[in-house]
Protein backbone atom coordinates (compact mmCIF):
# COMPACT_ATOMS: atom_id res chain seq x y z
CA UNK A 1 0.00 0.00 0.00
CA UNK A 2 2.87 2.37 0.81
CA UNK A 3 4.41 1.72 -2.59
CA UNK A 4 1.13 2.63 -4.33
CA UNK A 5 0.90 5.93 -2.38
CA UNK A 6 4.52 6.74 -3.28
CA UNK A 7 3.88 5.95 -6.96
CA UNK A 8 0.73 8.10 -6.99
CA UNK A 9 2.56 11.01 -5.29
CA UNK A 10 5.51 10.71 -7.69
CA UNK A 11 3.22 10.62 -10.73
CA UNK A 12 1.31 13.69 -9.48
CA UNK A 13 4.59 15.57 -8.91
CA UNK A 14 5.89 14.77 -12.40
CA UNK A 15 2.57 15.71 -14.01
CA UNK A 16 2.45 19.01 -12.09
CA UNK A 17 6.00 19.97 -13.08
CA UNK A 18 5.20 19.28 -16.74
CA UNK A 19 2.10 21.53 -16.58
CA UNK A 20 4.30 24.59 -15.90
CA UNK A 21 6.69 24.69 -18.83
CA UNK A 22 9.12 27.55 -19.29
CA UNK A 23 7.75 30.23 -21.63
CA UNK A 24 10.67 32.62 -21.82
CA UNK A 25 13.50 34.29 -19.97
CA UNK A 26 14.25 37.76 -18.65
CA UNK A 27 17.91 38.76 -18.59
CA UNK A 28 19.11 41.60 -16.41
CA UNK A 29 22.25 43.45 -17.30
CA UNK A 30 24.04 46.54 -16.12
CA UNK A 31 27.44 48.03 -15.83
CA UNK A 32 29.78 48.75 -12.96
CA UNK A 33 31.79 51.78 -13.99
CA UNK A 34 34.93 53.34 -12.68
CA UNK A 35 33.65 56.91 -12.76
CA UNK A 36 33.62 59.36 -9.94
CA UNK A 37 31.93 62.68 -10.51
CA UNK A 38 31.04 65.26 -7.91
CA UNK A 39 28.05 67.57 -7.90
CA UNK A 40 27.65 71.14 -6.79
CA UNK A 41 24.65 73.44 -6.53
CA UNK A 42 24.88 76.93 -8.02
CA UNK A 43 28.38 78.34 -7.50
CA UNK A 44 29.18 76.06 -4.57
CA UNK A 45 31.12 72.82 -4.76
CA UNK A 46 28.79 71.46 -2.08
CA UNK A 47 26.24 68.91 -3.29
CA UNK A 48 23.77 70.09 -0.62
CA UNK A 49 22.65 73.70 -0.79
CA UNK A 50 19.53 75.77 -0.23
CA UNK A 51 17.78 77.54 -3.08
CA UNK A 52 15.96 80.58 -1.73
CA UNK A 53 12.66 81.35 -3.44
CA UNK A 54 11.46 84.98 -3.38
CA UNK A 55 8.94 86.21 -0.84
CA UNK A 56 5.46 86.42 -2.38
CA UNK A 57 2.00 87.46 -1.19
CA UNK A 58 -0.78 84.88 -0.67
CA UNK A 59 -3.07 86.43 -3.34
CA UNK A 60 -0.52 85.43 -6.02
CA UNK A 61 -1.29 81.80 -5.11
CA UNK A 62 -5.05 82.06 -4.65
CA UNK A 63 -6.21 79.52 -7.24
CA UNK A 64 -5.25 75.87 -7.67
CA UNK A 65 -2.46 75.50 -10.20
CA UNK A 66 -1.23 79.08 -10.08
CA UNK A 67 2.54 79.48 -9.93
CA UNK A 68 4.91 82.28 -9.02
CA UNK A 69 8.50 82.88 -7.97
CA UNK A 70 10.48 81.06 -10.69
CA UNK A 71 14.00 80.76 -9.30
CA UNK A 72 16.88 79.41 -11.37
CA UNK A 73 19.50 77.05 -9.96
CA UNK A 74 22.26 74.94 -11.49
CA UNK A 75 23.58 71.53 -10.60
CA UNK A 76 27.09 71.06 -11.90
CA UNK A 77 28.91 67.80 -12.47
CA UNK A 78 32.68 67.99 -12.33
CA UNK A 79 35.67 65.73 -11.90
CA UNK A 80 36.61 64.54 -8.48
CA UNK A 81 40.22 64.75 -7.37
CA UNK A 82 41.09 61.44 -9.02
CA UNK A 83 40.01 62.78 -12.47
CA UNK A 84 37.83 59.73 -13.25
CA UNK A 85 34.88 61.84 -14.41
CA UNK A 86 35.38 63.13 -17.92
CA UNK A 87 32.38 65.43 -18.36
CA UNK A 88 33.39 66.32 -21.92
CA UNK A 89 33.26 62.79 -23.37
CA UNK A 90 31.20 60.82 -20.84
CA UNK A 91 27.54 61.59 -20.44
CA UNK A 92 26.10 61.96 -16.97
CA UNK A 93 22.78 63.35 -15.83
CA UNK A 94 20.88 64.38 -12.74
CA UNK A 95 18.14 62.14 -11.32
CA UNK A 96 15.78 63.50 -8.67
CA UNK A 97 15.02 60.57 -6.37
CA UNK A 98 11.33 59.57 -6.14
CA UNK A 99 11.66 57.85 -2.74
CA UNK A 100 11.14 61.08 -0.87
CA UNK A 101 8.56 61.46 1.92
CA UNK A 102 7.91 65.04 0.83
CA UNK A 103 6.91 64.01 -2.69
CA UNK A 104 3.31 64.13 -3.92
CA UNK A 105 2.09 61.37 -6.22
CA UNK A 106 1.79 64.05 -8.94
CA UNK A 107 5.52 64.80 -8.77
CA UNK A 108 5.56 68.08 -6.85
CA UNK A 109 7.23 68.64 -3.47
CA UNK A 110 5.12 68.93 -0.33
CA UNK A 111 5.66 71.89 1.94
CA UNK A 112 6.82 71.06 5.47
CA UNK A 113 6.62 74.73 6.51
CA UNK A 114 3.55 76.42 7.99
CA UNK A 115 2.22 78.10 4.80
CA UNK A 116 -0.92 76.26 3.73
CA UNK A 117 -1.79 75.08 0.18
CA UNK A 118 1.68 75.83 -1.18
CA UNK A 119 3.93 73.27 -2.86
CA UNK A 120 7.23 73.51 -4.73
CA UNK A 121 7.47 72.45 -8.37
CA UNK A 122 10.69 71.90 -10.30
CA UNK A 123 11.09 72.90 -13.95
CA UNK A 124 13.66 72.08 -16.61
CA UNK A 125 15.76 74.86 -18.14
CA UNK A 126 13.04 75.09 -20.82
CA UNK A 127 10.61 75.73 -17.91
CA UNK A 128 8.87 72.41 -18.55
CA UNK A 129 7.38 70.97 -15.30
CA UNK A 130 9.29 67.96 -14.02
CA UNK A 131 7.26 65.12 -12.53
CA UNK A 132 9.61 63.82 -9.84
CA UNK A 133 7.85 60.44 -9.74
CA UNK A 134 8.90 59.61 -13.31
CA UNK A 135 12.12 57.96 -14.45
CA UNK A 136 15.33 59.92 -14.85
CA UNK A 137 15.08 60.23 -18.64
CA UNK A 138 11.95 62.37 -18.39
CA UNK A 139 13.45 64.58 -15.68
CA UNK A 140 16.35 65.81 -17.76
CA UNK A 141 17.26 69.38 -18.30
CA UNK A 142 19.61 70.32 -21.10
CA UNK A 143 23.16 71.16 -20.14
CA UNK A 144 23.65 74.92 -20.37
CA UNK A 145 27.43 74.69 -20.08
CA UNK A 146 29.89 71.82 -20.29
CA UNK A 147 28.91 70.44 -16.92
CA UNK A 148 25.98 72.51 -15.62
CA UNK A 149 22.32 71.55 -15.71
CA UNK A 150 19.91 74.46 -15.20
CA UNK A 151 16.61 74.02 -13.38
CA UNK A 152 13.95 76.26 -11.88
CA UNK A 153 11.93 75.97 -8.68
CA UNK A 154 8.60 77.73 -8.22
CA UNK A 155 5.73 77.99 -5.79
CA UNK A 156 2.66 75.98 -6.85
CA UNK A 157 -0.81 76.61 -5.41
CA UNK A 158 -2.81 73.64 -4.15
CA UNK A 159 -5.61 76.02 -3.08
CA UNK A 160 -5.89 79.45 -1.49
CA UNK A 161 -2.44 79.99 0.03
CA UNK A 162 -1.87 81.30 3.53
CA UNK A 163 1.19 83.17 4.75
CA UNK A 164 4.04 81.22 6.31
CA UNK A 165 7.31 79.45 5.60
CA UNK A 166 7.71 77.11 2.64
CA UNK A 167 10.28 74.35 3.09
CA UNK A 168 10.90 71.25 1.00
CA UNK A 169 13.76 68.95 0.04
CA UNK A 170 14.58 66.62 -2.82
CA UNK A 171 17.48 64.18 -3.09
CA UNK A 172 19.32 63.74 -6.36
CA UNK A 173 21.86 61.34 -7.82
CA UNK A 174 24.33 61.54 -10.67
CA UNK A 175 23.31 58.96 -13.29
CA UNK A 176 25.89 57.78 -15.82
CA UNK A 177 24.51 57.07 -19.28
Amino acid sequence: MKIIKILIASTAFIAASQAFATTGMVRFSGQVIDETCVAGVNTSSSATRSVILPSVNPPTLSTIGSTVGDTAFNITITSAENEKCDVTTKVAGIYFEPNNPSLHADGRLKNSGDAQNVEVRLLSNEKRPINLTENWGTQQSTKVMDSAYKYYAQYYSAGAATAGDVVSDVNYTIIYK
